[in-house]
């Protein structure tokens, strides 16, 4: 009898435990400060890759918790097992795959310069950033960073936490360019603060965005890759792709 009563009681408590909490939670690294790939607007977190991740847990059945820090700290939190996956607009480079393993790209994207609408005659050309003395904003420790260091070494470099940051000192012509990725292009038409800047739309690079996992979740990267590939097949992705960057950066891939 007790017996019975025992087991009617582990089925009862079996039957009460909601779906959700049956998996543990995905924790997702992300910025939040990469529109229109991730950001965050009044406590609010939108972007392409937080609409991903919304689906992602669907199919999944895994619960979505997003854990907010620097672009610097993404790939440590990742080593140390403080998130699962980061999703924050990561360009695939040889010196990111020692330390993570990447996802099929998302998209894809290229490194753009980007002037004051005033400087267009002076500034317009990409061959015109090889000239020494030529003041270039960047985002910290962005691929972006990378190229200038590699590819400008005359120029003046100024290293910004955020790219908000670098296009508000551009506005301000405290600097002669941004580079940055292509996609920069939506925030410059979104910002009214930075309606006076454009994109040159030549891409200096091409990359490919994806998601990172620890070297040793080999399976969470396989799931992630049947997701996005299913996405792909069935034409959500590029829908997506559309809804959120409404401009469409043309790289050779």
């Amino acid at each position: 009898m007790l017996t019975r009563f025992y087991t009617s009681c582990l089925l009862a408590c079996l039957i009460l435990v909601p779906a959700s909490l049956q998996a543990a939670s995905l924790r997702i690294g992300t910025t939040a400060q990469y529109p229109p790939f991730t950001s965050q607007h009044q406590g609010e977190l939108r972007g392409l890759e937080i609409e991903l991740a919304q689906r992602l847990g669907q199919s999944l059945g895994r619960s979505v918790e997003f854990r907010i820090m620097s672009f610097a700290e993404l790939i440590p939190a990742l080593s140390n097992n403080s998130v699962d996956l980061i999703m924050s607009g990561m360009s695939v480079t040889a010196e990111r795959e020692q330390r993570v393993l990447f996802t099929q790209p998302i998209t894809h994207t290229g490194q753009v310069a980007i002037i004051h609408q005033r400087n267009i005659a002076l500034l317009g050309e990409p061959w015109q950033l090889k000239r020494s003395g030529r003041r270039i904003g960047v985002k910290h420790g962005t691929t972006g960073e990378q190229l200038v260091a590699e590819q400008y070494p005359e120029a003046i470099v100024m290293s910004f936490n955020s790219i908000d940051q670098a296009l508000a000192v551009l506005a301000a012509g405290e600097i002669d360019y941004v580079i940055h990725d292509a996609q920069t292009s939506w925030l410059i038409t979104q910002n009214r603060e930075f309606n006076e800047l454009i994109s040159l739309n030549q891409p200096l690079t091409k990359e490919s965005i994806a998601w990172a996992v620890n070297p040793r979740a080999v399976s969470l990267q396989q799931e992630l890759n049947r997701f996005i590939a299913e996405l792909k097949r069935s034409g959500e992705l590029d829908q997506l792709v559309r809804k959120w960057l409404p401009l469409t950066v043309r790289v050779n891939q």
